[in-house]
């Protein structure tokens, strides 16, 4: 068996591991409000690794600055209205994970779009239900920087970029995902 498959049992068992503990009843750690630098979403997605806040960051002309996270000013606008962000935003909470009424209609609606980023996203939740915060976005910075050469990666990416090093995907975490929930 190959490095590459190793790393994405691991992956992929570490995700599933920790939303399987979580739902067994773990206590949620309290969080204050988020600061300026939260790059996590509310409803579980790592803002930092979308591509559309990427290429945000990297610009230096205002105008073509797009999205900088579902926690700061400037939304793109599939989030400026998203009822999951108002929702938490209200509730003064940093992801729904952290909610005692996580799963609610709204998340169900957008984690069962059928989408990748959207199965991930619910994972996330589940995984901070019983995780700091804190903790989560170390290890989402961790899960998209390439182990070989540091890059940060977009979470739309399956090789990176700078050293052409196959990575653990969006697609086959979100597959993964999904097999942990039949119960395969």
């Amino acid at each position: 068996m190959s490095n590459k498959l190793n790393r994405r049992e691991m992956l992929s068992c570490t995700g599933c591991i920790v939303a399987l503990g979580c739902s067994t009843g773990l206590t949620q750690a309290q969080s204050p409000k988020a600061s300026k630098a939260d790059l996590g979403s509310y409803c579980g997605i790592y803002c930092e690794s979308c591509g559309l806040y990427m290429m945000s960051k990297s610009q230096t002309d205002p105008a073509k600055v797009k999205c900088l996270g579902c926690k700061s000013n400037k939304l793109a606008p599939h989030c400026q209205n998203c009822p999951i962000k108002a929702c938490a935003a209200a509730k003064g909470i940093k992801s729904c994970g952290e909610c005692k009424a996580f799963p609610c209609d709204k998340t169900k609606k957008f984690h069962s779009n059928g989408k990748d980023f959207a199965l991930v996203a619910e994972m996330n939740c589940y995984t901070l239900t019983g995780l700091d915060y804190k903790q989560w976005l170390k290890a989402q910075k961790t899960r998209w920087t390439c182990p070989k050469c540091g890059e940060f990666l977009s979470n739309r990416t399956e090789m990176c970029p700078k050293c052409g090093k196959d990575i653990y995907s969006l697609k086959e975490e979100a597959q993964a995902y999904k097999r942990f929930r039949k119960g395969e």
